[in-house]
């Protein structure tokens, strides 16, 4: 499903995102303002993508 607007798109991820989502749930300087631990791996990551 996509929801869209003059400058903005939301869409469901694709297996094409995995990476770029892997690498923010993974950084130490951007989790730690998500008040949890980095995933320190991609299989420990992958069932939040799915």
């Amino acid at each position: 499903m996509n929801h869209q607007s003059a400058r903005l798109l939301y869409r469901e991820f694709t297996e094409t995102d995995f990476q770029r989502f892997y690498s923010v749930f993974s950084n130490e300087r951007v989790m730690r303002y998500a008040l949890m631990d980095p995933f320190r791996s991609a299989e420990e990551i992958r069932p939040y993508f799915a």
